[in-house]
């Protein structure tokens, strides 16, 4: 497949290309390494780096090296072909879904990634009363598992802030860093909600 012709015919139907790529250690054994990748790939082809930014953004999850790997392929095929509508798209496309991928999970952090955006209000509160519960500093003295339970419970009451929120959660659902946007950047709140630290006393639940 060292030409382009040949590297559209194996990748010119959805069932083949998945076929390629069906699991993440076929793939990571066949572009493993960028000499491999150029090896067997034309180099140049902005289309196949299209295609292996697709798939190796699909087979990150929220690895960030990975991520950002897989959008230096879209903007290796924007600079290819700077003047492909298509690949310039792909390229903005690609960089609204990595920045989505690296947020913080918050239905994962309130044990709600099942249900996802379609956890309810009362889903939410639950879930949040549960996770401070689960995660209060009070319920442990060791000073280093302490620090810990802090972080965690932190992330709790951050989970409950954006999602808590109908007009957040909304914003959120759609693939906004609501955090980021509140903040101008990723930072713990200090404020708000009943799990936070209030001068060094926690909100204890009955």
């Amino acid at each position: 497949v060292s030409t382009q012709s040949t590297w559209k015919a194996v990748v010119s139907t959805q069932s083949t290309w998945e076929a390629v790529v069906s699991t993440q250690s076929t793939w990571e054994a066949v572009v493993s390494t960028q000499s491999t990748w150029e090896a067997v790939y034309a180099p140049k082809d902005a289309e196949a780096y299209l295609a292996r930014g697709k798939a190796s953004m699909h087979f990150a999850d929220d690895d960030h090296d990975k991520l950002d790997a897989a959008l230096r392929d879209f903007e290796k095929a924007t600079q290819l072909e700077p003047n492909n509508r298509k690949h310039r798209k792909s390229l903005q496309d690609a960089k609204f879904q990595i920045k989505k991928k690296k947020r913080r999970d918050y239905y994962k952090i309130l044990g709600l990634g099942q249900k996802g955006k379609f956890a309810s209000a009362r889903d939410i509160k639950k879930a949040f009363r549960k996770c401070g519960k689960t995660w209060h500093p009070d319920r442990t003295t060791d000073v280093e598992e302490k620090k810990e339970y802090e972080k965690k419970f932190q992330m709790c009451a951050e989970a409950n802030d954006i999602l808590g929120d109908p007009e957040k959660k909304k914003r959120y659902d759609a693939g906004h860093d609501v955090l980021g946007e509140q903040q101008g950047g990723r930072q713990n709140h200090q404020h708000g909600g009943p799990f936070f630290n209030m001068g060094g006393r926690y909100f204890r639940f009955n």
